[in-house]
């Protein structure tokens, strides 16, 4: 595509029927443009972006495993309401660490008449 761009002398309009009638790609000339200018200003097609979001930093990610150590039962919501940081991030704090929400369920002993009572029925 960019060396159609040289072929069409940067008329991008012009770029945009030759790449249609060419290849079958239809794009609008900002496009092309966009492109032109990243390729000049990086070196690169694509431009790698920081996915890191600024909320789950390394002291906020700190601050939430430290409670979750403390007590590993309290909710999500308990530790967004007590830390100003949203539900969400903190979810995603706690899947980057690989933590999983789970809930015990306790449950009551078994007796001898249980097992009776289950198997006599078949």
């Amino acid at each position: 595509m960019l060396l159609v761009l040289g072929e069409c002398q940067k008329n991008y309009r012009r770029v945009v029927v030759m790449c249609f009638e060419r290849y079958g790609i239809k794009k609008s000339h900002v496009s092309f443009f966009n492109l032109e200018k990243r390729l000049r200003e990086h070196g690169k097609l694509r431009t790698t972006h920081n996915k890191r979001k600024s909320i789950t930093n390394e002291r906020n990610s700190a601050d939430v495993l430290g409670a979750i150590t403390l007590n590993p039962h309290v909710s999500q919501r308990e530790l967004a309401r007590a830390s100003d940081i949203s539900r969400s991030s903190i979810q995603r704090i706690l899947k980057e660490n690989r933590y999983h929400p789970y809930h015990l369920i306790p449950s009551q002993e078994l007796l001898v008449t249980d097992y009776h009572s289950n198997i006599g029925g078949l």
